[in-house]
């Protein structure tokens, strides 16, 4: 008897836990994570997806987390120029999910993205990459804590 109650709250435990995860959609939060970070470039929004010792490796270079807000920073400041200049500056991204793997508290990733370019509604560039990240859950919350992508063509 003492077992069926062990194996019982063993298996309770695992629906549970696989709720929570099927709960939490990865695709949204790929999504959301490109619209804001990328698109929107707005970096006080990194520590929604980010974890506080997060590694990003973005095209043969590494940053930390503060590097990489630095960057979006950065990249903010030159669009803000360009739109000074009286041009509309939009970036649509395309996710493809590739793989997804869960394991109790974390999770890996692998995707590609084709982020359109358009100037005032014409076409300027298209730029594809792939993806992979590791997450991490904690207390309910799934981060980042290594994020690598490369252009690819």
């Amino acid at each position: 008897m003492r077992f069926f109650l062990i194996v019982g709250s063993f298996l309770l435990g695992q629906i549970l836990f696989a709720q929570n995860t099927e709960e939490w959609n990865y695709e949204n939060f790929f999504e959301s994570f490109f619209e804001e970070i990328y698109t929107q470039l707005d970096k006080e929004k990194l520590d929604n997806y980010f974890s506080e010792d997060a590694l990003i490796l973005e095209n043969g270079v590494v940053y930390d987390l503060k590097e990489f807000e630095s960057k979006v920073d950065q990249m903010r400041i030159q669009f803000d120029e360009e739109a000074k200049s009286g041009y509309e500056f939009q970036r649509k991204n395309d996710l493809e999910i590739i793989e997804f793997r869960k394991h109790e508290k974390s999770l890996w990733i692998s995707l590609k993205n084709s982020a359109s370019f358009t100037v005032d509604e014409m076409s300027i560039a298209e730029l594809n990459s792939l993806v992979s990240a590791f997450l991490i859950e904690k207390g309910g919350n799934w981060k980042i804590q290594m994020y690598h992508m490369s252009l690819i063509n």
